[in-house]
């Protein structure tokens, strides 16, 4: 997938920025997040993924050849609560699509959205926490 980011413009209720760029992601803490985890579509599991076989199953769409086992919506390997404190069980050998899915993405913004999160750049929102009222 690719890296888009917001430039920082205004977005209305449950959209992303209208304004994005390739040229950088923000640097989200996805430990804190995990919403990519937990979107329902089908995350391919390539021939050259090293994701261990007994989390996989065939695709049900058919689009794919194998793709990650979920449970109630959410990926086999996500450990943790979305939005508190997760981690990856299979960090190290994850699908070539969770490693290109980059923090930031237009993807990433529409869900952080949707489930409440802040979509401004983690330095702005330090920049605000911290400026005197």
């Amino acid at each position: 997938m690719d890296a888009f980011v917001a430039s920082g413009h205004e977005a209305s209720e449950g959209s992303v920025p209208e304004q994005v760029s390739e040229e950088r992601t923000f640097d989200f803490d996805c430990t804190a997040c995990g919403l990519c985890c937990h979107t329902g579509w089908e995350v391919e599991v390539g021939f050259h993924d090293e994701v261990p076989e007994h989390l996989t199953k065939p695709s049900p769409s058919g689009e794919f050849t194998q793709v990650m086992k979920t449970r109630r919506g959410m990926c086999i390997a996500f450990r943790g609560r979305t939005k508190v404190k997760c981690a990856c069980a299979i960090y190290a050998n994850r699908p070539r699509e969770c490693r290109d899915f980059r923090p930031g993405n237009l993807e990433c913004l529409r869900l952080r959205r949707q489930h409440g999160l802040s979509i401004e750049a983690p330095q702005q929102v330090k920049k605000e926490a911290s400026s005197p009222r």
